[in-house]
């Protein structure tokens, strides 16, 4: 059995590489903050963040072994439909900031009044597929529009070469707001066009050579991203000082986290969700433009945790780090399920304390005790730190944190044949009852 993440030392760190789609900026800040604040290190791993070059394929990136992990588009689902074998591990932003930015002196009220106007696209249908989908529902075509090559130069709208053009919605409209110039946005999602952004995948390759190093970088990357958007300036502050290869100034990065720390939680408070749904969508658009053909299988594209993992995430991991050693108490004396003399532990309970033992980092230790008397007084005392088969009592609530429950064992009544059925407890009253020992001490 494998669990979640492993403790290593800093002197036995796996060399793995991460491979971005774009220049750094605060969009990659997760990753950096990753590695800045050591939760890399933590899990064992010595990751190359490395800034994208010209006409590098993401995809092949990481096929061909050239980098382990890589932060791709939904585009790659094509690939995907075509056979090769990449994964999902995360998508850090729910909604697209792609947009179509124009001129709010221009006077374009709403997306139908683009007909006929020059927009410059990026030239790449599949990059520009959500912004098309837009287009198209508003039924926009190619022909209504007069097409430009993207110069990536917000001055062509401010001399009016061009009329709109396709922006990041965290960072051209700060440079035209930095000029004093106001913008206006046509964004996809106000069309129903959420297409995931900055996927974060691996090859199959990588996951079945070594799915303890996936689960690890997964879990350090989405800590790292946790940690970007908590502490937004003096991430900033890391990015001015060691990745500001595009010399932006510390407004426009502040600017841009702020947008899209709005993206990364839209409609959400789980960071780097991803669902089945919501790529098979993306995929059938890619269909509907004649991007792609065939149905695609996700199966096994979208990664997941298999059955007989623990799914702790980061903050977890460290906690169970500083705590060395685990100490559980039992209930000495209640079969079948815990009993517990000189040391040896039997019982229902004893066969779901080995599997957890078998699956965590550090040791599972049992506290003997002499009753389930001193067992809640160990407990209380914190001379325990779990004890197992507790019932849910408001008494214990102040003493305890409890689970969700992993056994549930009806407690019954039984009685003789010839006695009337029990409709409810009050058909009890004056009556003898016979009870367990142990029974009279589940509610003290």
């Amino acid at each position: 059995m494998i669990f979640l993440i492993s403790l290593s030392s800093h002197a036995d760190l796996h060399k793995v590489s991460l491979q971005l789609k774009w220049k750094h900026q605060f969009q990659f800040a997760g990753y950096y903050m990753a590695l800045e604040k050591g939760f890399y290190k933590q899990v064992g791993l010595e990751v190359e963040i490395k800034e994208a070059k010209l006409g590098i394929n993401l995809v092949d990136e990481v096929l061909n072994g050239h980098s382990t992990y890589a932060v791709g588009r939904t585009n790659s689902l094509i690939d995907i439909s075509q056979g090769k074998k990449i994964v999902y591990l995360a998508a850090i932003y729910q909604s697209s900031p792609l947009v179509l930015m124009a001129l709010q002196s221009a006077n374009i009220k709403k997306i139908t009044d683009i007909r006929d106007l020059r927009i410059m696209l990026t030239g790449d249908k599949e990059i520009d597929a959500v912004l098309i989908a837009m287009m198209l529902s508003q039924g926009i075509n190619y022909s209504d529009i007069q097409l430009q090559a993207h110069s990536y130069n917000i001055n062509d709208l401010i001399q009016h070469k061009t009329d709109l053009m396709t922006a990041y919605i965290s960072n051209e409209p700060f440079l035209l707001r930095e000029k004093g110039i106001k913008s206006i946005l046509f964004h996809p999602k106000n069309y129903g066009f959420d297409f995931y952004n900055d996927l974060l995948f691996t090859s199959q390759q990588t996951i079945d050579k070594d799915p303890e190093q996936v689960r690890n970088f997964k879990a350090a990357s989405l800590e790292g991203w946790k940690y970007a958007f908590d502490h937004i300036e003096e991430t900033v502050a890391i990015i001015l000082n060691k990745y500001n290869s595009q010399n932006k100034s510390r407004a426009a990065y502040i600017f841009e986290a702020n947008e899209l720390k709005k993206l990364a939680y839209y409609h959400t408070d789980q960071l780097g969700k991803i669902e089945r749904k919501t790529l098979e969508k993306t995929y059938e658009i890619y269909k509907i433009l004649g991007l792609a053909k065939g149905d695609i299988n996700l199966d096994k594209a979208i990664y997941q945790k298999t059955d007989n993992e623990l799914n702790l995430n980061y903050q977890e991991l460290k906690y169970l780090q500083a705590k060395k050693v685990i100490n559980m108490c039992v209930d000495p004396d209640w079969l079948p399920f815990t009993h517990l003399k000189n040391g040896d532990y039997t019982g229902i309970s004893a066969d779901i304390y080995k599997l957890i033992k078998e699956e965590l980092p550090i040791p599972l230790k049992v506290i003997e005790t002499q009753s389930w008397s001193q067992t809640i007084t160990f407990a209380k005392a914190r001379k325990c730190d779990i004890i197992d088969f507790a019932i849910k009592t408001s008494e214990r609530e102040v003493y305890l944190n409890f689970t969700e429950p992993f056994l549930k064992v009806p407690l019954v009544i039984a009685t003789r044949h010839e006695v009337p059925f029990i409709a409810n407890f009050k058909s009890l009253q004056e009556q003898k009852l016979a009870l367990l020992k142990t029974m009279l001490l589940l509610t003290y």
